[in-house]
């Protein structure tokens, strides 16, 4: 099991992989929570997000999708395979009054991890501002020291503290465990994604999966492993590794 430094409640590591990324959908789907990007060789936290769909926002990242561009820059250079996603903390909007105040709880809780761990990939570094949201004095007043609602919640006071082995509720959901480990048709074809310096990004086990990820059809996928080209300018699509 992973040592962290600090708390974390999901790791994903092998984010080129589409049967690991389906094996924790279930676990992100409409769920909000604080989250970040670490390079696994040099264990810095490089990008930190917040967002009320975990799942929606990861596969935003790893498709390009209202993505942060020196994020994808490096994705590019390194390949997905050398950064891990983290969630920090889950945090339950449907404790809040109102969607204002879940997001305002939102928003705090991850200022107070931008300043912790001040990421290099985020370009603006005041939570939510990238959304055009402006912080009213009192609003950023709430988001630092003991005024921050995550304030103190470390060790112990962490929800998800002591939370490993079996009582982590990933705990088993990896491998031949996964819901859709291996559950691809008989006849599928598999399919691998690289950039243009031809470093690899991604592996399907099916066509049908690398259009879906690609957000394109399946003759079009087809379409482009018979060409050879670029796709979108930035993908070469093949169906055997280079």
């Amino acid at each position: 099991m992973i040592q962290f430094p600090f708390n974390v409640a999901l790791c994903i590591e092998n984010l080129h992989l589409t049967d690991i990324l389906r094996a924790f959908r279930g676990f992100l789907v409409n769920k909000a929570g604080i989250y970040g990007f670490q390079n696994i060789k040099t264990g810095e936290i490089v990008y930190i997000g917040s967002c009320i769909n975990l799942w929606k926002r990861l596969m935003q990242h790893i498709t390009g999708q209202k993505s942060n561009i020196i994020l994808q820059n490096a994705f590019s250079k390194y390949g997905l395979a050398s950064f891990r996603f983290l969630v920090f903390v889950f945090v339950p909007l449907e404790e809040h009054n109102s969607k204002a105040e879940g997001r305002t709880s939102l928003l705090s809780a991850e200022q107070l991890y931008l300043n912790s761990f001040n990421p290099r990939y985020n370009i603006l570094k005041v939570a939510g501002s990238s959304l055009g949201y402006t912080h009213t004095p009192e609003a950023l007043a709430k988001m630092s020291g003991e005024n921050n609602p995550m304030f103190g919640k470390t060790g112990e006071n962490n929800p998800m503290f002591g939370r490993t082995g079996a009582d982590h509720p990933i705990y088993g959901n990896t491998g031949e465990s996964a819901p859709n480990f291996k559950k691809v048709p008989a006849n599928a074809s598999p399919v691998y994604l690289y950039n243009t310096d031809r470093v690899l990004l991604n592996s399907f086990s099916s066509r049908e999966a690398a259009a879906q990820f690609l957000n394109v059809s399946r003759i079009t996928v087809i379409r482009y492993i018979k060409s050879g080209k670029v796709l979108n300018g930035r993908y070469i699509v093949t169906s055997s590794s280079l």
